[in-house]
Order: structure tokens, then C-alpha cells, then sequence
């Protein structure tokens, strides 16, 4: 299935991006039902992980993108905002304007309470000043390199983990590798079936990573990182470097 061409593959990454916040929040006994989260970034990425949060029961608390950003603490309609940047007569397609939320500063976005923040829009959008004020304890990250070297050390010293954008939104590339693996073979696969081998291979990279990065190997029915570790603890965006693409290991 084509998925809709470049559409389709990077609304995979938003969709990639919440397996992985998914099985995250599993890996500690909990379920990402009842967190809260913030989006910088509303188009193809941002949009889908926030709507995919949300059906799994999270509340999106904070919407932000180059022109403003709205804000509830008591839940944001992700299906009604995106109607409003949708509109003929949003020209900028932009969450600015959206009546049924509270416009709220641009940097007052990172000041937001919430256990997630999915920076989904720019590179370095997360820079030491910035990774000093999150109130999360995860970040996920949906846009290339949206935190800059000196801002990974600083959520390293606050205990706030991160989702590497390696893995956090290699869902368009692995959806890009399986039209290619469709064209090869002339197949024609639907989108239940692109979408379960999304799944399934995002997850079981993420957990790869994550056994690289705590030094344990082990074989599941999803994955086997015993060739992978390297003998100690590293840092999970190290551990996303030493681990193969999940385009390579997407079955």
C-alpha cells in the first residue's frame, strides 16, 4: 500500500512516535493513559502522535507551532484543533486563532506541567535555558535532533529520559523501506498490514535500544540484542547509534 506517497510516510513517523512513548511508559509497569502531554509541531508528526496519545488515553495539554500556542490544562480536543488548522480560511494552518483553548506565549510553552513533551517541529528547539524549565519526565523527540548536545546533559543531570529521534521517528524511513520492498516484489500490502509491521518493528527496535543501553542482552519473540550490547551502561542516544536502522531490521 502507498500509504499516500511522502504524506503517508511521515504521518508513519507520528505513528512510530507513539509506539514508542507507548511502550516507554510499559517498561515501567504503567500505562501512558493519564499522562499529560505537550506537542511543538502540529503537521504530520505532531498531529498524528497527539492523535494517537489521545486514543490511548492521554490528554494533550499544549500545542505549539511557529505562530503561537494554546493551552488547557483540562485536555485539549486534538480532532477539533486539527479541524481549525485544517479550515480553507487558515492560510497558515496554524493552532493560532483556536477559541477553545488559552493562547499562551511562546516560551511560556515549555513551562507547561505535563509528563511528556514531544518536540515534533525544529532542530535545537530544546537548548540548555529551556531544558532547565521542562516539568516532564520524557522526552520524545519527533523532529531530527530537536535537543541540542548541551541540553541532553542537562535532562541527563534532571533524570528526564529521552526517546532519541533515531528511533523516535524512524517510522517514516521504515514505512519508505516497505514501498520499496513492495515494488521489489510487485506486492500490493494493506494498510492494516503496513501498519502492523510498523509496529511490530518500531517496538522491537526500541526495545533493542533500551537493552543496549542498560547492558542486557537477551532474545524476546520481538527482538534479540545479544549481538548489540557492548559490555556496559551507555547513554540511550548512544545506544541508538550502535544499533542497526529499524529500516534494516524491519521485517
Amino acid at each position: 500500500v502507498r500509504i499516500g506517497g511522502s504524506e503517508g510516510r511521515v504521518k508513519a513517523t507520528g505513528r512510530g512516535l507513539a509506539f514508542c512513548i507507548e511502550e516507554w511508559f510499559k517498561d515501567r509497569g504503567e500505562s501512558v493513559a493519564g499522562n499529560r502531554f505537550i506537542v511543538q509541531g502540529f503537521g504530520n508528526v505532531g498531529s498524528v502522535a497527539a492523535e494517537l496519545l489521545v486514543a490511548m488515553g492521554a490528554k494533550c495539554v499544549a500545542v505549539q507551532d511557529a505562530d503561537g500556542t494554546v493551552y488547557d490544562p483540562n485536555g485539549i480536543d486534538v480532532a477539533k484543533l486539527a479541524a481549525h488548522v485544517d479550515r480553507p480560511d487558515n492560510l497558515r494552518r496554524s493552532v493560532v486563532g483556536y477559541t477553545e483553548a488559552q493562547a499562551i506565549g511562546l516560551r511560556d510553552f515549555w513551562d507547561v506541567d505535563a509528563e511528556i513533551c514531544v518536540p515534533a517541529a525544529l532542530g535545537d528547539a530544546i537548548r540548555s535555558d529551556t531544558a532547565e524549565r521542562l516539568k516532564c519526565k520524557l522526552v520524545a523527540e519527533g523532529a531530527n535532533r530537536p535537543t541540542s548536545p548541551e541540553a541532553d546533559a542537562v535532562l541527563a543531570r534532571r533524570n528526564i529520559a529521552v526517546i532519541p529521534d533515531i528511533i523516535g521517528n524512524a517510522g517514516g524511513v521504515t514505512a519508505s523501506y516497505y514501498e520499496w520492498i513492495q515494488n521489489k516484489r510487485m506486492e500490493h500490502w494493506s494498510e492494516t498490514e503496513v501498519n502492523t509491521r510498523l509496529e511490530r518493528a518500531i517496538k522491537g527496535n526500541y526495545h533493542l535500544i533500551q537493552d543496549i543501553a542498560k547492558n542486557r542482552p537477551r532474545r524476546t519473540e520481538g527482538h534479540d540484542s545479544r549481538g548489540f550490547v557492548v559490555g556496559r551502561e551507555v547513554p540511550v542516544r548512544v545506544a541508538a547509534m550502535v544499533s542497526p536502522s529499524p529500516r534494516c531490521r524491519a521485517r
